[in-house]
């Protein structure tokens, strides 16, 4: 609490629930997103280097195939097919080798991003139930102060340190979100 310098206002309990709660609703569905998407492009990256460089690469193993086989019957005039058919073989090759070296450009770099992006996500609940508790605790102490159990100098200090948090976690909740505009920003600019 004595590291961070937190305004002297006190903070409105329900003001401060609603944007907790609103965020606690935006990290859920952000997590379910990121686990999407991530599982998604993992199997496109899985077809981009297997089943689709596979078919390419039959395609081209069938051109081939074909070519050797006009090569065989000797007529010279056939020479200029078996060429085209044999330069369509490389084309589907190279477009197969294209398709094996797709997700590294792009899908790729993205999923090392989202990865940091589920971990970061992931420790939100964590921290919101930090400070979920110490707001809790203000109410018990509001509760024991009408019942006298506590005095208001108590309490007082008590809604200070629980202040100091609610700073704390809304200026966290505000500059995720301006990072996180930011970054997925350039994730989106590089993956496109």
């Amino acid at each position: 609490f004595l590291a961070i310098n937190a305004p002297s206002g006190e903070l409105k309990l329900p003001e401060v629930e609603m944007q907790t709660e609103q965020f606690t609703k935006f990290n859920k569905s952000l997590d379910s997103s990121l686990k999407t998407i991530v599982n998604t492009l993992h199997d496109n990256v899985k077809r981009h280097k297997g089943a689709f460089n596979n078919e390419f690469m039959r395609i081209s193993s069938g051109f081939q195939g074909l070519a050797n086989s006009f090569d065989i019957d000797g007529h010279t005039s056939g020479k200029p097919l078996n060429d085209a058919i044999r330069s369509t073989s490389e084309v589907y090759k190279s477009i197969a080798e294209l398709y094996a070296l797709q997700p590294d450009v792009d899908s790729s770099p993205l999923l090392h991003r989202l990865h940091e992006y589920s971990g970061l996500v992931s420790t939100f609940p964590d921290v919101l139930a930090i400070h979920r508790g110490s707001m809790n605790k203000v109410k018990d102490c509001k509760r024991n102060v009408e019942e006298q159990k506590m005095d208001e100098d108590e309490l007082a200090l008590i809604q200070h340190k629980c202040d100091t948090v609610s700073y704390a976690m809304i200026a966290e909740m505000n500059h995720f979100h301006d990072e996180r505009v930011y970054d997925f920003k350039d994730m989106m600019v590089n993956y496109l």
